[in-house]
């Protein structure tokens, strides 16, 4: 097993959210996986997720990302990173 730091990108429409909705989106995100320190960034356009799993493969880390943000968001990612956690 290893950790694994996976960065999650997704399309934002309209107006950015407010801080309180993303400090909701980080507590929807941490509900749905405790432990894995969901830090949430948000752009123009975009935002951002920063999980880490503990995983035996960088394909198991994504998958279980993308569950999580499935879980905690309702839809997946546009774009994802994974690289090994130090």
């Amino acid at each position: 097993m290893a950790l694994f730091r996976v960065t999650q990108e997704f399309p934002l429409v309209g107006d950015p959210p407010t801080q309180a909705t993303t400090d909701r989106v980080r507590q929807r995100l941490d509900d749905a996986a405790p432990g894995t320190g969901a830090a949430v960034d948000v752009g123009i356009g975009r935002m951002q997720v920063e999980m880490t799993f503990e995983a035996e493969s960088e394909e198991r880390a994504v998958r279980m990302a993308k569950m999580t943000s499935d879980r905690a968001l309702g839809s997946g990612p546009a774009r994802v990173d994974v690289q090994r956690a130090t």
